[in-house]
């Protein structure tokens, strides 16, 4: 399915202060500048230009016009530890700025260090990612897969570069890169629209259709560890209610409870990060939201 383009926001700070609860970037969402991201081949500035249209928040900008064939990396995360034989995933939002004549696309690789600070001379290895070429101006997702990145035996740290290209010899090319995400595959990292509870456990989205054609994303704010809410047009009108329970003990279940506000089409999704078990809840268009009362919906304890 084609990535919805995302544009609506949420409270940026209720967003920084959860995500980095899972997230091992410390500034993945370029709330405060971009510091501690370091630049490559060029130094990456701050825009107010925003993924989500966050009026206090903003991204990472980075140009590219050196001659030579194809463009560097922009820019350079923070040296983040891991835990050797961990799987890991990366996310991000990116937007390419159109540029005529040239064959541009934005790019993410990782680098495995033997140690916590990530010291030049111990580099065990590098991977790539998958090339995003959607230069059209819009904002758009990072392209799946996302997830596969083990550890090797001797990691002790990682280094995320998100990278600008161009096909062509000379030109200056320019992108955006905003809710860089890199967590332990088994976690959920909150998102402006994705939802984590229970210990950041389940992973919680939503897309929404109206009977007119319009289509979305749910926007999310978490209440608490349990529960929070889902918003489509706007963050004062409260569109659904869902909660994960857990009934481990005595029930050997974690149930699913959720209260919609609602009549227009809603499927949204449940997924246990830990077992990579999913639930499909679902509202027809044009009826009213069907209370969820699911006390089977995950036999996966603990």
């Amino acid at each position: 399915m084609r990535r919805l383009s995302l544009g609506l926001a949420l409270a940026a700070a209720l967003y920084a202060a959860d995500s980095r609860a899972q997230n091992l970037l410390q500034n993945g969402a370029f709330d405060q500048g971009v510091s501690p991201w370091s630049g490559f081949l060029s130094a990456p500035t701050f825009s107010t230009l925003d993924a989500l249209g966050f009026a206090d928040s903003g991204s990472m900008r980075g140009t590219y016009s050196s001659p030579g064939g194809l463009g560097g990396e922009i820019l350079l995360s923070e040296c983040m530890p891991v835990t050797s034989g961990t799987v890991y995933e990366r996310r991000y939002d990116y937007l390419i700025v159109p540029a005529a004549g040239l064959s541009v696309s934005v790019h993410a690789q990782i680098l495995w260090y033997g140690d916590a600070v990530c010291s030049p001379d111990s580099v065990l290895s590098g991977e790539g990612g998958l090339g995003s070429e959607f230069a059209d101006g819009a904002w758009h997702s990072s392209p799946d897969p996302t997830t596969g990145f083990v550890a090797p035996p001797a990691a002790r740290g990682v280094q995320l570069q998100l990278g600008i290209s161009r096909a062509e010899a000379s030109g200056s090319v320019t992108a955006h890169f905003d809710n860089v995400v890199f967590k332990a595959a088994d976690t959920c990292a909150l998102l402006p629209e994705v939802l984590c509870l229970g210990d950041h456990r389940f992973q919680v989205e939503a897309l929404w259709r109206t009977s007119d054609g319009q289509f979305g994303r749910a926007r999310v704010k978490r209440l608490t560890d349990d529960t929070g809410y889902l918003w489509f047009f706007n963050p004062d009108n409260v569109e659904a209610v869902i909660k994960v329970l857990d009934a481990c003990n005595p029930f050997e279940r974690f149930w699913v409870f959720a209260g919609g506000l609602t009549d227009v089409e809603v499927d949204i999704f449940v997924t246990d990060k830990k077992t990579g078990v999913l639930k499909i809840y679902h509202n027809d268009q044009g009826q009213p939201f069907a209370p969820v009362q699911d006390t089977n919906a995950f036999a996966t304890c603990p």
